[in-house]
């Protein structure tokens, strides 16, 4: 099963745009900074279809943003009924 998050995929738009950065330029960037390796094609897919990409990914983004990844893709919500 594919997760989404399209906020996290509005608010990683917004960081790039803010940069003025294309999809491609944003890849490079975070891999010349030595963050990890992001193509611009699974950027495009977080922004687009809301994506939560593989850890690795996650890690890469949020470094290069300064961010934790929790912050940009927070966990999950569980759901747990009390036993009376």
């Amino acid at each position: 099963m594919v997760h989404r998050d399209p906020r996290a995929g509005r608010l990683i738009r917004e960081i790039r745009v803010d940069l003025g950065l294309s999809p491609e330029a944003l890849s490079h960037v975070i891999y010349s900074a030595g963050f990890g390796s992001v193509s611009a094609r699974t950027i495009r897919r977080i922004e687009s279809d809301g994506l939560v990409p593989r850890v690795s990914a996650q890690f890469a983004i949020a470094q290069f943003c300064g961010r934790s990844v929790t912050s940009i893709w927070p966990l999950p919500a569980t759901n747990r009924k009390t036993m009376a």
